[in-house]
């Protein structure tokens, strides 16, 4: 069963949800994001759960060094099987590309084709994180590497609008 109660905020403001709510039989997966978010000392995040679930709840911030961070392409899926992926499509080079997994295995996933945020090995379930810098444009599969079971995940992609092509859309 989904989470329930709306969606999470950073110091009061909603975050957007990328893909959907997805759910498999042991577990679920969400991913939200926040673009340009306030910065500063205090920074809380709050996830409402109406439902009274049992939350596991991962943060992770990435910061363009240049322009403005924009959202690209999502993705997200359930199924039954071993070694999960699910396959976001960048539209320029430097996007980040972040992956979500709920997997009903009871041991946690190895072997993320990104860099690893965390494979947390909840009991009867498991939870893991991860993100790709990606170099070139293009399709990138997000997975790992873990026994078939039930699972979900979700992708969500982002790039950077530099600050020489916001000035050539203006002018045009």
């Amino acid at each position: 069963t989904a989470r329930a109660g709306g969606a999470p905020t950073f110091n009061g403001v909603a975050f957007t949800q990328a893909d959907q709510t997805r759910t498999a039989t042991e577990t679920g997966c969400e991913l939200w994001y926040l673009i340009n978010p306030t910065t500063g000392s205090s920074k809380t995040i709050s996830v409402p759960n109406t439902g009274s679930k049992t939350l596991y709840v991962q943060a992770s911030t990435y910061k363009a060094e240049t322009g403005v961070s924009l959202f690209d392409d999502d993705a997200g899926a359930t199924g039954v099987s071993a070694n999960p992926s699910v396959t976001a499509t960048s539209s320029m080079d430097g996007d980040v590309i972040i992956g979500v997994m709920g997997n009903g295995n009871t041991n946690a996933p190895t072997s993320p084709t990104g860099t690893g945020l965390n494979a947390t090995d909840n009991g009867q379930h498991s939870d893991s994180n991860q993100y790709k810098l990606q170099t070139s444009k293009g399709a990138w599969a997000t997975g790992w590497t873990v026994g078939s079971d039930d699972w979900c995940m979700v992708v969500a992609a982002f790039k950077v609008l530099l600050a020489k092509s916001i000035t050539a859309a203006v002018k045009n």
